[in-house]
């Protein structure tokens, strides 16, 4: 009887374990660099991300995919994506993103097909935000002679497909500071300025908004850790900035939950509680240390706060059994060690590792939490789940998955890690029949898309017959392939997506003709 598991690409992948769900690589960079996938996102029931076919993993492009071999492939190989914790903005059915093409920046947006791929904007791009339906972003252009700067505030309508021209300022100078985009109270804020997107309502009001990431938005007020440490707010004037309350934060991670803003934070010394679990309304009188979780005056650092499936979870240490994950309804009796994964004293995460917003730690998935783990050590312990229950919490996967993690349509992806195989897109329900031990490979295909000619390479000599089958699957062209690298010209073949099958022990691979 054969057994199925997940897909193999390596046979020494097997020794990764399987804990009943299927889990397979879709290898987009034979070799072990590996295409280190990240910036994920979720678009008409399809990933969107960024990977890379070079040992540094850069310069970066634009892959989709649907969690199948032949659903995964590049949407643009001319453009290179700026990646950075907001790749993507997402506004109507598409996602907007800063590329360059022959060392030109501009903005681009995609639907998730190649075709769907387009130049929006070609005088140059920067950073993006969504007000009333519309998309607004930054443009610099700097002269080659003086060296001075000039910088626009552009608008991109998505019905129209119209971009002009909101605000120009010959001299950059005037633009002070180094906040982001924000949008708030129905208007951008950025650089000490605000626009509700109109010229005439473009002006300098000198203040500098926190980013989305350093703070959060609490009763129409946005709290954040002020520059001496303390909690403050604004409501986006320089009179309505102030410090809310005297009392300490430790880290800018502040997450709205159950009516209250929760943070680590606290006094620091002898006789006070460390930096701990704490809440607040904004109110001195209602500000305190939720839970003690290392008692006494040391600090359990809490971090990497998230919401799932209606509990807040976070890290923490508490003295004894390292920095594990902890569960919380927001009160004191209701926070608890969720499962102490590597026993004893062992952390079984790095504090505040998963800060960067191209990754995701945990997720909720299949009405469950998902989370990534690397432990203190490094022995690699892969995708874990849990009910929120201590007994329930236990490894879906053995691998490392220090990456992304995103449900698409019910179904898990993450970037996973092999010596092999490098940083690759993994993907939940892949499966081959493994009982004969059988290594499946993989092809590079470039370029592609194509308008005719692409070149087939493989890791070591090739000499196998190939066919390629269209979307009905009839098969429109077929050849062999001999050597490391193959070229084929595909000039008969009409635009569209095909499917390219090597005789033997090859993935499938997706081939887009332009």
């Amino acid at each position: 009887m054969k057994k199925k598991l997940v897909s193999i690409l390596i046979a020494g992948f097997l020794a990764f374990g399987f804990f009943g769900q299927q889990f397979g690589p879709i290898v987009i960079v034979p070799g072990s660099n590996g295409s280190e996938p990240r910036d994920f996102k979720k678009l008409n029931n399809v990933l969107i991300f960024t990977a890379s076919d070079s040992s540094t993993y850069w310069p970066r492009k634009i892959f989709r995919s649907d969690g199948t071999y032949a659903g995964t492939y590049e949407l643009n190989s001319n453009i290179i994506v700026s990646s950075n914790d907001s790749t993507f903005v997402k506004l109507d059915n598409f996602l907007y993103f800063c590329g360059t093409q022959n060392s030109i920046s501009s903005l681009w947006r995609t639907d998730g097909s190649v075709n769907g791929t387009t130049m929006v904007y070609g005088g140059g791009c920067g950073r993006m935000v969504v007000l009333n339906q519309n998309l607004y972003f930054l443009t610099s252009i700097t002269d080659p002679i003086w060296g001075t700067t000039t910088t626009k505030l552009m608008k991109h309508e998505p019905l129209s497909n119209l971009t002009t021209e909101v605000y120009n300022w010959n001299n950059s100078n005037l633009l002070n500071g180094t906040s982001p985009l924000r949008v708030y109270n129905n208007k951008i804020y950025f650089y000490g300025w605000q626009s509700d997107g109109t010229t005439a309502n473009t002006i300098q009001n000198n203040v500098n908004l926190p980013s989305l990431s350093e703070s959060c938005v609490y009763n129409g007020l946005i709290y954040y850790r002020g520059n001496n440490g303390k909690l403050w707010r604004t409501d986006g004037t320089i009179s309505g900035t102030f410090q809310a309350v005297d009392f300490p934060l430790w880290y800018n991670g502040i997450t709205v939950y159950n009516n209250f803003m929760y943070f680590a934070g606290g006094n620091v010394g002898a006789g006070m509680q460390g930096t701990e679990f704490c809440s607040s309304d904004g109110t001195l009188a209602n500000t305190n240390v939720v839970k003690d979780i290392y008692f006494g005056y040391n600090s359990s650092q809490p971090s990497d706060f998230s919401i799932v499936n209606g509990s807040l979870y976070f890290l923490a240490d508490d003295g004894i059994h390292g920095n594990e994950i902890y569960k919380s309804d927001g009160t004191s009796n209701g926070t608890f060690l969720l499962k102490d994964i590597e026993l004893g004293g062992t952390s079984s995460f790095y504090s505040n590792y998963y800060s960067y917003k191209q990754y995701n730690s945990k997720i909720q998935h299949l009405n469950q939490l998902y989370f990534n783990l690397i432990p203190y050590l490094g022995t690699y312990n892969g995708i874990w789940k849990s009910d929120g229950t201590t007994i329930n919490t236990t490894q879906v996967f053995q691998i490392d998955t220090t990456r992304s993690l995103m449900d698409v349509n019910g179904k898990l992806f993450f970037a996973g890690y092999t010596p092999n195989e490098g940083w690759e897109l993994y993907a939940e329900g892949l499966t081959a029949d493994i009982n004969d031990g059988t290594i499946y490979s993989s092809v590079k295909i470039f370029p592609n898309p194509t308008k005719d000619i692409i070149s087939i390479k493989g890791e070591r000599n090739i000499n196998q017959s190939f066919s390629i089958f269209d979307q009905m699957g009839r098969e429109v062209f077929k050849g062999k392939l001999t050597g490391t690298e193959t070229e084929v010209n595909l000039s008969a073949l009409s635009k569209g997506m095909y499917t390219l099958k090597i005789e033997g022990n090859y993935q499938p691979a997706q081939i887009v003709k332009e």
